[in-house]
């Protein structure tokens, strides 16, 4: 008893210790600092052709540690510079602050807030189209607005342009002008005034200037009340919107609004070719601008990499998510030397990717001591398989539940029902049977239900092994089949912009890249999906719509499930179907998910030990990453106002207090043990952080070894494109975050090993 007590002591004290010297680790530099030389290289030789009087170029890490700093003919981080465009950023953001407070809307045309408008054709334009330069206002020359901009009434005596709202894409600053005002009429307060209140207070922005405390043409054509910054200040606005809208511990914007920002706003409008991004960096794609922000680099999936507003006047700010970085140069542009500031700058832009990508990396540390699998939580070892599964897998089952995904209070109802509405036996050029079935939750097709599409080799004897995950958009766009329903229910809007969540014929087919069905049942697997929004919109406060609301009490309590767990309660409810059909192996199915619908194929093939593995792409933190090396998401932001609805609200108490998690995702990933896990990453999913995944691979190996299996087999993170082809099982990609058809190749291959050849499955059902 004593020597327990002096072992359980010097536990606490080493991990104290270990704490202090992660904590100190963290400070060190994570990688080999890049060359920053030849940026440097670049602003003197400006400096040396009288382009420039003065300068500065300030890089920051995305935890706010400054990679390189420097300053030219006493410049400093508080000489005050003209902003000109760089103002931009700033007008949207304080746009989306309106939003998130719901005074005003997106898409909602001028008019709305400016009713003498309602009579002119500029009127229809929405908040959305302005301030992306895709509305006509644009189109009005600067002689026709210049009196009228300082009268609003006089606007509606304005002849129709040329072009229509949201048909061409053209940079200006009319159409911002005009939401200045709308944004003064709401609020009934001088344009500046809110700016101060809701941006540069809650960052500290002490000398920031953004025009005259009245609508006048001078924030578009320059004079005496010009809009002036700092780099102090303008570097912590980016910090701010590099971590999502959070800025010193406190939410500036929502994470939605940050993400609307940089998606592509463009959409269908007309690009006049060549258009900046290609002009400056030689990066030809349509998505340009996102609000008030160039979009000059984007992956191979759409989303932007590197963000923008630069001016004409010498300033450049940026934003790169890739390397987690924010820039700022300021500068008062004099045009010697024929320097085109507005062109050239971004020359720092392609230099500092330069500079990273010539630089080795190392491991990131783990911040904080990963909590042990194979110790019970009144610290005694576990030692063999039984005490595993008779004491600490029901104990990490709990701690998940209490913590992060909330107690599934609800299994099998009684009243579940299966409806096949179709059987097409020559579907895909006859290579496979096609299924529509109706999961119905509460019995009747008046009811809570989901539509399970399930494809079946025909050219296999006997019962298939399956895969089996759900979608984001609707089965019709997982295959471009024209004979597929459009549904009516949620749809997430993945990759695109979808505002109103509903599904129409244009969606169709849109993600069937992700979903390969040919190759799958060449290979001689069946799958099966169904939307999840079907099951329960991903959205806060709508759990009475799906399987939460069939549970005796509404998720209130601080262990209640999320979404998450209603999701992965309805994968359990398809596989209930899976095992009723003949041509299915239920011992050989596999689950599988993409991002926060891979956190639920973890979370349902940990409860339902019925799936014979388990397929996690890009589940990232909340999911398989580990979430205590502080590296990519945080709990702030998955249990913030956004993305609490996915987790049980006792999540929320770790926000910014990861190091008091009881568990982590190598414990979710042991809870599959001994069944075959393969975890799939990207080189980029920065937020997902791949090399956390890898890790918490690892970390969960002594499960399975003690369970006598191998585990994850590879001492080192692997180069990207090369499959760990162990019962732990992992596959690096290169690219973002997505799923892709070579992530398909390393799934089948894996597979091909792990399930279609494995031992039948003998674990009792759950749930």
């Amino acid at each position: 008893m004593k020597s327990q007590f002096l072992f359980g002591r010097a536990k606490l004290v080493l991990g104290f210790v270990l704490l202090l010297l992660a904590k100190h680790s963290m400070a060190q530099t994570l990688s080999p600092t890049p060359d920053f030389s030849a940026l440097d290289a670049q602003v003197q030789q400006w400096m040396d052709a009288k382009s420039y009087p003065g300068a500065g170029l300030w890089i920051v890490s995305k935890d706010g540690k400054t990679l390189h700093e420097r300053y030219w003919n006493g410049y400093t981080r508080d000489t005050t510079v003209m902003m000109a465009s760089a103002t931009k950023w700033m007008e949207a953001a304080l746009l989306m602050k309106e939003v998130d407070e719901g005074k005003m809307k997106l898409d909602a045309p001028i008019a709305t807030y400016l009713p003498e408008l309602k009579a002119s054709p500029l009127g229809q334009n929405t908040l959305r189209q302005m301030y992306s330069h895709t509305s006509s206002i644009n189109h009005v020359t600067i002689d026709e607005l210049e009196g009228l901009i300082r009268f609003p009434a006089l606007l509606a005596a304005a002849k129709a342009p040329d072009v229509k709202p949201g048909e061409v894409f053209q940079y200006g600053g009319m159409a911002l002008a005009t939401g200045f005002r709308a944004i003064e009429v709401v609020e009934d307060k001088p344009w500046m005034t809110v700016f101060a209140q809701k941006i540069m207070q809650p960052l500290g922005m002490k000398n920031t200037y953004t025009g005259a405390d009245a609508w006048t043409m001078d924030r578009i054509v320059g004079g005496d009340t010009f809009p002036r910054c700092n780099a102090a200040d303008y570097m912590n606005f980016l910090l701010m919107l590099l971590n999502d809208g959070v800025f010193n511990g406190q939410r500036v914007l929502s994470f939605a609004a940050i993400r609307e920002m940089q998606a592509d706003q463009v959409s269908a409008a007309k690009v006049n070719a060549p258009e900046y991004p290609e002009v400056t960096l030689g990066q030809k794609h349509h998505g340009i601008y996102g609000l008030g922000e160039w979009r000059l680099m984007q992956n191979e999936q759409g989303e932007a990499t590197v963000i923008s507003s630069p001016s004409f006047a010498g300033m450049l700010p940026w934003i790169d998510k890739k390397h987690g970085i924010a820039g700022v140069f300021i500068g008062r542009s004099t045009g010697a030397g024929g320097l085109d500031a507005f062109h050239e700058s971004v020359k720092l832009i392609a230099l500092t990717n330069a500079a990273f990508d010539a630089t080795p990396t190392k491991p990131h540390p783990i911040a904080f001591p990963l909590p042990e699998p194979l110790t019970m939580q009144n610290g005694t070892p576990v030692t063999s398989a039984g005490q595993w599964r008779a004491a600490r897998r029901p104990e990490l089952l709990r701690l998940f539940e209490e913590n992060i995904y909330g107690k599934t209070p609800i299994g099998r109802p009684q009243n579940l029902r299966f409806v096949v509405r179709e059987i097409k036996k020559n579907a895909r050029d006859g290579k496979a049977t096609r299924l529509r079935v109706g999961v119905l939750f509460e019995g009747s097709e008046a009811g809570r239900q989901m539509e399970l599409l399930v494809y079946l080799p025909n050219d296999v004897k006997g019962p298939v092994p399956m895969f089996l995950g759900l979608n984001f958009d609707g089965n019709f766009t997982t295959t471009t089949e024209k004979d597929l329903p459009v549904p009516d229910h949620f749809v997430n809007g993945l990759f695109y912009r979808l505002p109103d969540h509903r599904a129409r014929e244009s969606l169709r087919g849109n993600n069937a890249r992700m979903w390969p069905y040919d190759e799958i049942l060449a290979r001689g697997y069946g799958i099966a999906t169904a939307c999840y929004g079907e099951v329960e919109p991903d959205d806060k406060n709508q759990w009475w719509h799906g399987p939460r609301a069939l549970a005796p009490s509404p998720p209130t309590q601080s262990d209640d499930w999320g979404t998450i767990g209603g999701w992965a309660w309805a994968l359990s409810r398809a596989m209930d179907y899976l095992q009723t059909n003949k041509q299915v192996d239920p011992r050989r199915i596999a689950l599988f998910g993409f991002s926060r619908l891979g956190k639920t194929a973890m979370w349902a093939g940990s409860q339902d030990e019925r799936f014979a593995a388990v397929i996690s792409q890009n589940s990232g933190k909340g999911g398989v990453s580990l979430s205590k090396r502080l590296v990519g998401e945080r709990v702030s932001h998955l249990a913030g106002p956004d993305l609490a609805h996915w987790f049980a609200p006792a999540y929320a108490q770790y926000a910014d207090n990861e190091v008091a998690l009881p568990v982590d995702g190598h414990e979710l990933a042991a809870l599959i043990a001994p069944r075959p896990l393969l975890i799939l990453s990207g080189t980029e999913d920065d937020f997902s952080d791949p090399e956390g995944e890898f890790l918490s691979g690892k970390a969960a190996t002594p499960v399975y070894k003690l369970l006598g299996s191998d585990g994850l087999n590879a001492d080192q993170w692997p180069a990207p494109q090369t499959l760990i082809n162990s019962t732990i099982g992992y596959y690096l990609r290169l690219g973002g975050h997505n799923v892709t058809p070579e992530d398909w190749t390393a799934t089948l291959n894996w597979a091909d090993q792990h399930l279609k050849h494995s031992p039948p499955n003998s674990a009792p059902p759950m749930r």
